[in-house]
């Protein structure tokens, strides 16, 4: 079984190695504050199946992890006290299949991810 520190390593070349991959689709990478809480809260077996998942073949072209991660830090820590993955929806869009089943799996990893439905203004 692999050591912690060479899980995240791993994970961090994987990131590392498609960073070019969403430079291209226009997609903003998140910044290392971000990473950071990611990494505290999440341990190496659930980023390196997280990845595992989001890179497979049989996972291309289908939605990904949820919109937003969110995460409040400890001021006198400056660690993540709270974390989640929140899936945002307009008031009547439906959820997917394959979003109902990001959100199981992520569960599944003990993880805390949420459906928020917006509420429009009239």
């Amino acid at each position: 079984m692999q050591c912690n520190a060479i899980r995240y390593l791993r994970c961090a070349l994987l990131y590392r190695h498609h960073c070019s991959i969403y430079a291209a689709l226009l997609l903003k990478l998140a910044s290392p504050k971000t990473l950071h809480a990611l990494f505290a809260v999440c341990v190496p077996e659930c980023l390196e199946a997280i990845l595992d998942k989001q890179l497979s073949v049989e996972h291309k072209g289908k939605s990904g992890i949820p919109d937003l991660f969110l995460f409040d830090t400890s001021q006198s820590t400056g660690l993540p006290t709270i974390a989640c993955f929140v899936e945002v929806k307009k008031p009547e869009e439906a959820v997917s299949t394959v979003q109902m089943a990001e959100i199981a799996f992520l569960k599944h990893m003990g993880l805390h991810p949420w459906m928020l439905r917006l509420v429009e203004r009239e």
